[in-house]
């Protein structure tokens, strides 16, 4: 038997060897012939279609072989043959022509005919008859009928897979449509996913840990994206009560949503409120814990100097009708006590206890209403240069020796409109506060310079109004405000002194008089490190005063120049990084000192300029600088800060800083240090 699929040879040879046959196997036309040549057989099925020698050539030789023309020869081949295969086949002298899949019996028995009767081949047709008569044009009609046969059988093949070529080619054109709707989905959700402004996790109910998230989930809390994937929730849980992840897991496994909010601890520490939806959804039949979750510590931080503003508002009403109450519970007693003194002379002494008490009550009311109705009294044009140096001979002849005062003024500063003796009570207060915060000495600065605060600067601070204004801003090194109770500061009969120090009345009188004159109150200050009191009055409106603010307006913009913005606070990066895209300038942003190095080596090609916090965590803004300056020893630095003590700014100078900004600062302030830094000299 002969055929090149060997799955054929085996299933002819399991059909004719369980029949009684010895059968022998051939590859090839080739091989059939030599081994029909060493031990001829009584009988020869050769397939068509066969590397080496075809089927065709085969029996033409194997006819012409004086040994083996006798020897019956069967074609067994595939459907795709037709009628002119058979007669071909017929006429190199094969005794039978069969085509697979021929029925086993029938396939048997025609063999058994063929081996027992030697039966002779079949007569062909006249025009074959001569080729087999004459063996020179024999052989010519044999190799061009041979060629023919072979050229359509190749063309039929050829058909056949065109024929199959194209189907595959539709089927990978629609694969292939199909797989770019796909991706083009997946493209939009992966950028709706990662552009989104509100994180998005979706985390593993079991281990509460991330299994996808989003851009905006990792760096709201400070975190490389490696960093957070290996994250446990529990882990940054700031709650009282971390066990209670699992608890809201739990929860929404079993409700299935779940609205709420917590605090999480970012990777520098900071404690950040979350708002939290959470829900579960089925992912390839596991059920997941999907989280959608925004960060609102500022907000609340705003609505909480909202509320502190109402309370100290309501606070202020109610202080106004206690103090009528008790100026007339007082007005007696001061009035009796020069009677008492005149009746009864022996205790005058105890009568003197009567009037001081008294006068101390009396002056504590009017604290009072000052702080209740605001500035009171006739309004002036006022220039605060003139109260600062009256104020200035007051400090150096009643403050200890051990405290440095340090006055400085802008000149020509604009008037206010306001009552000088409570202006000057303002001053006095601020400046008593920040004696007593320096038991052991210190610097006291009093500056008073003009400003203009803008729409955006305004927004963010409650009270504040854009318009020019001047400010009076005292500063200390004194041993500052611990965070916790830096809300409370200026509520009435709040204090940190003993009970014979102070009464807890002379902030909330600042800021009383303050926001009578139309003004409003910022305070910067840093355990250890001191405080600053500053203090908005709004300036007087005259025409002198507006030519000279259109004058001094800054009309700068930048080129698209690259900035580098470092500060711990998010409202300050957020407010500078839309301040600088208003001007014109691109931003990078950092959260302290640590993250600041990295994205200036990050854009060290790009940045042109750097703005730096002083007081930050982990890494401050000195210990910034002086790395930064093996990195980028030319580059302009500007040091913003609440509180710069002398030493520090000698520092800051030594390592080239170009100029420093007091917190808050303005958006013209701003742009003024930069058009100093970027304009053409």
């Amino acid at each position: 038997m002969v055929d090149d699929k060997e799955e054929n040879q085996y299933l002819l040879h399991a059909l004719l060897a369980g029949n009684g046959f010895a059968v022998e196997l051939a590859a090839h036309g080739a091989e059939a012939l030599a081994k029909a040549r060493q031990q001829p057989p009584d009988l020869v099925i050769a397939d068509i279609l066969m590397p080496v020698m075809d089927g065709f050539a085969l029996c033409r030789e194997w006819k012409q072989d004086e040994r083996l023309k006798l020897i019956p020869f069967v074609f067994y081949t595939a459907t795709y043959t037709d009628d002119r295969d058979r007669d071909f086949a017929l006429s190199l002298g094969a005794e039978r022509f069969l085509v697979k899949p021929e029925e086993p019996e029938a396939l048997v028995a025609i063999i058994r005919e063929l081996t027992e009767k030697k039966v002779p081949p079949p007569t062909v047709a006249a025009p074959v008859r001569l080729l087999v008569a004459a063996p020179a044009e024999q052989e010519s009609v044999y190799l061009k009928q041979y060629n023919q046969v072979l050229i359509r059988k190749l063309e039929d093949k050829m058909e056949q897979l065109e024929k199959a070529n194209r189907a595959l080619e539709q089927d990978i054109a629609e694969r292939q449509q199909t797989e770019d709707k796909l991706r083009e989905a997946e493209s939009r959700y992966r950028t709706l996913f990662e552009q989104s402004p509100d994180g998005i996790v979706i985390i593993d109910p079991d281990t509460a840990r991330p299994l996808e998230f989003n851009a905006a989930a990792h760096r709201q809390l400070g975190y490389s994206r490696e960093e957070f994937a290996r994250l446990c929730f529990c882990d940054i849980d700031a709650s009282d009560k971390p066990e209670d992840v699992r608890a809201r897991i739990a929860r929404v496994m079993r409700e299935g949503r779940c609205d709420f909010e917590n605090l999480y601890r970012t990777r520098q520490g900071e404690i950040r409120n979350i708002q939290v939806t959470a829900q579960i959804v089925d992912i390839q039949g596991h059920p997941v814990y999907h989280c959608i979750w925004r960060d609102i510590t500022e907000r609340l931080k705003s609505e909480r100097l909202s509320r502190r503003s109402q309370r100290l508002e309501a606070i202020g009403t109610l202080a106004g009708g206690v103090a009528h109450d008790l100026n007339n519970a007082l007005g007696p007693i001061l009035m009796g006590v020069e009677l008492l003194r005149m009746e009864y002379p022996k205790e005058s002494e105890i009568v003197n206890w009567f009037e001081t008490s008294a006068k101390r009550a009396a002056d504590m009311v009017r604290q009072l209403l000052t702080f209740a109705k605001g500035a009171e009294g006739e309004r002036v044009s006022i220039q605060l240069t003139h109260l600062v140096k009256e104020l200035q001979g007051i400090i150096r002849g009643t403050f200890p020796k051990n405290i440095e005062l340090v006055v400085t003024c802008d000149k020509e500063l604009p008037t206010v409109l306001g009552d000088a003796t409570q202006l000057h009570q303002v001053l006095l207060n601020l400046c008593v506060n920040a004696r007593d915060a320096m038991p052991h000495g210190g610097t006291l600065t009093l500056e008073a310079q003009r400003v203009t605060v803008d729409a955006a600067y305004a927004s963010a601070i409650p009270d504040a109004k854009p318009g020019n204004y001047v400010v009076l801003r005292v500063r200390d090194t004194g041993t500052g405000i611990p965070p916790e109770i830096l809300d409370r500061i200026f509520d009435p009969f709040f204090t940190t002194k003993g009970p014979d120090k102070g009464t807890g009345l002379g902030l909330s009188t600042v800021i009383g008089i303050v926001k009578g004159h139309g003004g409003f109150m910022q305070v910067y200050s840093h355990p250890g490190q001191g405080s600053v009191f500053t203090a908005y009055l709004p300036a007087e409106v005259a025409e002198n005063n507006l030519a000279q603010a259109a004058k001094t307006e800054v009309k700068f913009r930048g080129q698209g120049e690259t900035i580098l913005v470092v500060d711990d606070e998010a409202s300050v990066r957020s407010m500078a990084s839309a301040v600088l895209r208003r001007l014109n300038f691109k931003t990078v942003t950092a959260t302290d000192g640590a993250d600041g190095l990295l994205q200036a080596a990050k854009h060290r090609t790009d940045l042109r300029a750097i703005i730096t916090d002083l007081h930050m965590p982990h890494m401050d803004g000195l210990s910034f600088i002086r790395v930064l300056r093996r990195m980028l020893p030319d580059i302009p630095v500007v040091v913003t800060s609440g509180l710069l003590e002398d030493a520090a700014a000698k520092e800051f100078k030594t390592l080239g800083t170009v100029a420093h900004l007091n917190k808050p600062f303005t958006e013209n302030e701003l742009l003024a240090v930069l058009q100093d830094i970027f304009a053409p000299k």
